[in-house]
């Protein structure tokens, strides 16, 4: 299941619409992520090989993880890194030996926070212009829903998706450490994404009112 993004940016002083290409957030697994660009394809978490410009991972080693995968570049490291046209900042939670990363491009930045277990160890700055946050919540290896809930309230992006419920995982040792998807919603209640796909149109003027929250049906 996949989201797709449309922009609209409005200049009221020269009464002109500029239409930006769009992008797809795609959920592969339960921590996996494809987001494509209209330069290129960032891979974030891959548990099999998959096809992509840019590999991130959160973690630098794990037994779930597949880090074999041939791309232009791939980081599990803290840093600044571009490919494409897509510029990508890594910070790392040292006491976990995690990442937290944005990827920005086309006028869009997305946060992504995935096997962090406790807040202190996020970097909010990173994340002051995040539009879109990809946050994993509610396993022990990541933050619980009501870390989570509380990151998606003093970050405010536009769209928030939460990721890594049991529902999600075909792992069954994996799916075993993580919460189903009734407990996560009882500290974030969202909409569940039913279709095949959301198209989102943003007005970056005036922006979106609330955070939209969203859980992927996989």
């Amino acid at each position: 299941f996949y989201i797709s993004i449309h922009f609209w940016i409005i200049d009221l002083t020269n009464y002109r619409i500029v239409v930006h290409s769009h992008m797809q957030i795609k959920q592969t697994s339960y921590c996996t992520f494809k987001l494509e660009f209209k330069n290129g394809t960032v891979v974030v978490n891959p548990i099999k090989k998959s096809d992509g410009d840019i590999t991130l991972y959160s973690l630098d080693k794990s037994p779930y993880l597949f880090y074999d995968i041939e791309s232009v570049l791939s980081v599990r490291s803290a840093g600044e890194y571009e490919s494409k046209d897509i510029f990508v900042t890594g910070k790392k939670n040292k006491a976990q030996d995690s990442f937290v990363y944005t990827v920005s491009s086309e006028d869009l930045t997305i946060g992504i926070i995935g096997f962090v277990n406790e807040i202190p160890f996020i970097a909010e700055d990173l994340f002051e212009t995040t539009d879109v946050l990809l946050i994993g919540a509610g396993s022990g290896m990541s933050l619980s829903t009501k870390d989570a809930a509380k990151m998606i309230d003093t970050l405010s992006p536009q769209v928030a998706i939460v990721f890594g419920f049991k529902e999600q995982c075909s792992n069954k040792d994996v799916a075993n450490i993580l919460d189903p998807l009734e407990e996560l919603k009882k500290e974030i209640p969202a909409v569940t994404l039913v279709d095949k796909s959301l198209k989102l149109d943003y007005d970056f003027v005036n922006g979106l009112d609330n955070t939209q929250i969203y859980y992927f049906e996989i």
